[in-house]
């Protein structure tokens, strides 16, 4: 018989970001996405929070209070959405040359799994 070993929860990748969906204050009609740090468990004790490597989902700061991410959900297609951000260079009719970071947005690839699973076992 194999070993086996049980696992409480598995890991996400670090660009993972979820983004859960919410009513706004006051309209209960209206769902805004708000992204939410992924809870990672760790062997040395606490969980510790996953925030990703996204500049366009940035957990921004302003007086020593983090700002929460919302926007409305209609603005995710059910695909998703890849924001691409390039550096862009253009000469003008004078001859001058301008440099700045341009984005870019396109559908996403389909629905996609973090593969997050609870309660696993597996062989050792």
């Amino acid at each position: 018989m194999p070993s086996l070993s049980y696992a409480f929860a598995t890991t996400v990748p670090e660009n993972w970001v979820p983004l859960i969906p919410g009513p706004t204050d006051g309209r209960p009609d209206v769902v805004r996405l708000r992204r939410v740090p992924l809870q990672q468990p760790s062997r040395e004790g606490p969980p510790v929070a996953v925030t990703g490597h996204s500049r366009l989902l940035d957990w921004r700061w302003r007086d020593d209070n983090l700002v929460e991410l919302a926007f409305p959900e209609e603005e995710v297609p059910r695909a998703g959405a890849r924001v691409l951000r390039r550096w862009q260079l253009a000469r003008w009719t004078d001859g001058s040359v301008h440099l700045w970071l341009g984005s870019t947005r396109r559908a996403g690839t389909g629905e996609l799994s973090s593969g997050l699973r609870y309660d696993t076992v597996q062989p050792r």
